[in-house]
């Protein structure tokens, strides 16, 4: 067997109103967003994932002493923030709607020194036939989902919309945990494999999750006892979409 890359993109998913409201939820937010860039200062090769471009004007108003700091982090790539703007059920909304959503959530990001590649669609209930088709017009190349279908198609392929547009994308959860012990790691990374290749992401976070300070050691441990894998903390853009 081919030796396996493991890319873990640590994230969290934010929804703008679920179970609590938007303000009960803002002292949790900023803590996450302090525990990132601490995270960011401790060990220079952490990653992380902003999936919607609201947060960035989150940030902006949250922590807005440290969003110079936060710039350099996006502006070098150790943080990715994808669009849209905020995540909306794709299934109800008008076109010209998403479509406006997808620019607005760019024009945020590039307004912090980033780039925006990937149109991250992590929870959002239900996906249009136009959306690779919209993602190709904003002059974004990936596409990631997890809802919307009533059975598994593989994890990476082309996803062929109207008009003939056409764009990689991946079809796989938002969040999730990395297992620390070697034999449970290598056997979810092997059944991945079969989907996915010799390249595997693994997603560490989900909803509100605070993200895992243990996280680089275990890395840097996975890489010291397991001579077949390679794992590294990464972004979606350099992992499972380039």
């Amino acid at each position: 067997m081919d030796r396996l890359e493991v890319y873990i993109i640590p994230s969290f998913h934010y929804d703008l109103a679920y179970l609590r409201t938007f303000e009960e939820y803002l002292p949790r937010v900023k803590y996450i967003f302090l525990r990132v860039l601490n995270l960011a200062k401790e060990c220079s090769n952490y990653t992380f994932l902003f999936e919607q471009a609201f947060l960035l004007e989150l940030a902006r108003y949250l922590i807005p002493e440290h969003v110079d700091f936060l710039r350099e982090l996006i502006a070098s790539g150790r943080i990715e923030v994808a669009s849209p703007y905020i995540q909306t059920d794709n299934n109800i909304v008008l076109g010209e709607s998403f479509l406006r959503n997808v620019l607005i959530g760019k024009e945020v990001v590039e307004s912090f020194g980033g780039k925006v590649n990937v149109l991250w669609l992590g929870d959002v209930f239900g996906n249009n036939a136009q959306i690779p088709q919209i993602a190709t017009i904003c002059g974004l190349r990936y596409v990631q989902f997890s809802r919307g279908l009533n059975e598994d198609p593989p994890k990476v392929f082309i996803w062929e919309a109207l008009g003939s547009s056409r764009v990689l994308s991946y079809y796989g959860d938002y969040g999730g945990l990395v297992p620390k012990e070697l034999e449970k790691f290598r056997k979810l990374v092997t059944q991945l494999s079969k989907t996915l290749g010799n390249r595997v992401l693994l997603m560490s976070g989900g909803d509100y999750a605070i993200p895992d300070r243990e996280l680089p050691k275990v890395v840097e441990g996975l890489n010291k006892h397991l001579r077949d894998i390679e794992v590294r903390l990464s972004t979606p853009a350099s992992s499972f979409m380039i």
